[in-house]
C-alpha cells in the first residue's frame, strides 16, 4: 500500500480528472504520514463517496476532517469505522440523499446549502455532545439514527420532519419532546442498553405499562407506537406537563387514561380540592395504600364496586389479588375458598 504524505495528495493522485469522477472510494488500509484534512471540491459528476467495503473493520486512517463542497450530483456519503475523523462539513450539495458515517469519532457535522433532500442520516456511535438544533432544516428525513452519542435536550428540533418513519435514540441523553414527533413515525427505539444512566430512559418510561414494563418488538422498537404516541400527544394537548404525566403514571394512570385524568383535574379546580385528594379517591388508595388506578379497574372488571372491594380488603385480601375475589367467600370476617 502506497504511503501518501496527506489525504489531499492521495485524492489529487487518485482522481486527477474531476469531470470524469463518479465515485470516490477510500481504502481502509490507506496510511497518511501526517494528520490531515481532506477537501473534496468541485466534482461535477460525483455521485458517491464511500469506503472500500471489500476490506472490513475499523481503520486508523490519519484523517481528522472532511469537507465536501460544490458537487451538484452527489447523492451518497458512506464512510464508517474511520476512528480519527472528527468533523464532516457539507457545502452546496443539492442532491444529497444519504449520509452514513457511523462508528467514527465525530464531534461536528455542518450543512450549508446541503441536506434539504436528505432521506437517511446515520450518526450512531460517535462522540457528539450537543442538542439537535443542527438537524432542524433536514425536513425530508425518513430515517434518523442517533444512538450511542451524548445528544442532549429535547426532540423539539425534529418537529418539522413530517416524513420521518424511523428514529433511533438509544443510549443518548435526549429526555423530552415526544409530542413533536411526526404522526407518521413507525419505528422508534429509545432504550438505555449500554449506558444505564442515559437520560433517554425518561422518554422510554412514558411507554411503560402498569407493571412498569415497556412492550417492545423483537428488535427493540416500541410496540404499537402510533397509538401510544397519539395518546401522549393528547395529554400534552390537554396542558399536562411532562412532569405531571410522569406523576399520573406513578399513580397508575396509563397513556390512554388522559380523558379521566383531565376530568379529575377539572374537578379539582372546580371544587377547590387538592388534586392529590381527588387522585387518592379515584385510585381507591383510601381503601388501601397499595391501590392505584389500574388495580381499581381490575377489581371493577371482576364485578366489584368500591364498597364491595373494601369489604374484601378489610377481610385480608391484598389489592393485587383481584383475580382471587370470586374464589373465596367471607365467613366470620375471614376468607374461605369455595
Amino acid at each position: 500500500m502506497t504511503n501518501y504524505k496527506n489525504a489531499q495528495d492521495w485524492l489529487n493522485y487518485q482522481y486527477p480528472n474531476k469531470s470524469q469522477v463518479e465515485t470516490i472510494e477510500f481504502d481502509s488500509e490507506l496510511e497518511f504520514k501526517q494528520p490531515s484534512e481532506l477537501i473534496i471540491d468541485d466534482y461535477p459528476n460525483l455521485k458517491v463517496i464511500q469506503k472500500n467495503y471489500i476490506r472490513t473493520g475499523s481503520s486508523s486512517l490519519n484523517l481528522t476532517k472532511i469537507t465536501v463542497s460544490n458537487c451538484p450530483q452527489l447523492e451518497t456519503v458512506h464512510i464508517d469505522c474511520f476512528k480519527n475523523i472528527q468533523a464532516l462539513i457539507f457545502n452546496n450539495l443539492p442532491s444529497l440523499k444519504k449520509i452514513d458515517c457511523a462508528h467514527n469519532s465525530l464531534t461536528e457535522i455542518k450543512f450549508t446549502n446541503a441536506g434539504e433532500k436528505l432521506e437517511y442520516l446515520g450518526l450512531d456511535n460517535n462522540n457528539f455532545n450537543q442538542d439537535l438544533s443542527f438537524l432542524s432544516h433536514l425536513v425530508n428525513l425518513e430515517n434518523l439514527d442517533l444512538r450511542k452519542n451524548n445528544f442532549t435536550g429535547s426532540l423539539e428540533h425534529l418537529k418539522g420532519m413530517n416524513k420521518l418513519k424511523k428514529l433511533v435514540i438509544n443510549d443518548t441523553d435526549l429526555d423530552s419532546g415526544l409530542e413533536y414527533l411526526s404522526d407518521g413515525l413507525e419505528d422508534f427505539y429509545c432504550s438505555a442498553i449500554y449506558r444505564k444512566d442515559a437520560k433517554v430512559k425518561a422518554v422510554y418510561n412514558f411507554f411503560a405499562d402498569e407493571q412498569g414494563k415497556v412492550e417492545e418488538e423483537w428488535d427493540g422498537k416500541i410496540k404499537d407506537l402510533p397509538q401510544k404516541l397519539h395518546d401522549y400527544k393528547e395529554w400534552r394537548s390537554l396542558n399536562f406537563s411532562e412532569e405531571e404525566i410522569k406523576q399520573w403514571k406513578l399513580d397508575g394512570f396509563m397513556l390512554n387514561d388522559y380523558e379521566v385524568a383531565n376530568r379529575l383535574k377539572e374537578e379539582s379546580f372546580q371544587q377547590n380540592i387538592p388534586i392529590e385528594e381527588i387522585i387518592k379517591k379515584e385510585s381507591w388508595r383510601d381503601v388501601h395504600s397499595d391501590f392505584n388506578y389500574q388495580l381499581r379497574k381490575k377489581w371493577e372488571k371482576e364485578g366489584l364496586n368500591k364498597q364491595e372491594t373494601k369489604l374484601k380488603i378489610d377481610s385480608g385480601l391484598k389489592p393485587n389479588c383481584y383475580n382471587l375475589v370470586n374464589n373465596f367467600v367471607i365467613v366470620n370476617n375471614r376468607f374461605h375458598k369455595w
